[in-house]
This record gives structure tokens, sequence and C-alpha cells, in this order.
């Protein structure tokens, strides 16, 4: 996991986020906001830990949190 600096800004609270790099993915992170994926990165992450064993409960939680939001 390596991390970058990046000048996207949050859009939330329009402060600077940086890219952490998780299995090939650069995630964009705001301290105060969390993570912010692009579309078919969370579907790349949960193949990615599916075939590590740690999908179910992960796939699980995600779910639950993306109920109802259409993307």
């Amino acid at each position: 996991m390596t991390e970058t600096l990046e000048s996207k800004l949050c859009s939330v609270c329009q402060k600077a986020m940086y890219e952490k790099e998780v299995k090939g993915i650069l995630i964009d992170v705001c301290d105060l906001h969390g993570v912010w994926l692009d579309r078919g990165e969370l579907n790349h992450l949960l193949q990615e830990f599916k075939q590590e064993g740690f999908a179910d409960s992960f796939s699980l939680g995600v779910r639950k949190v993306m109920r109802g939001i259409n993307y």
C-alpha cells in the first residue's frame, strides 16, 4: 500500500485529498470524510478480497451501506 499526494478536493469539505494504493487501485482519501471510490473500484476490490477469502463479510457490510444508493 502506497500513498501519494493528489490535488483532488473532497466534495464535502473542499480540502485536498491524497491517494492511497490498495490492491492496485488508487483510492481518494479525505482525512475528515473517508475514502472515495470511482466507478468500478469497489467491485475490483471485492474481487481481490474474495480471492484472498476476505470478501464475504466485507461484501455483506458494503452492501448494507450501499443499499438504496443508485450507482
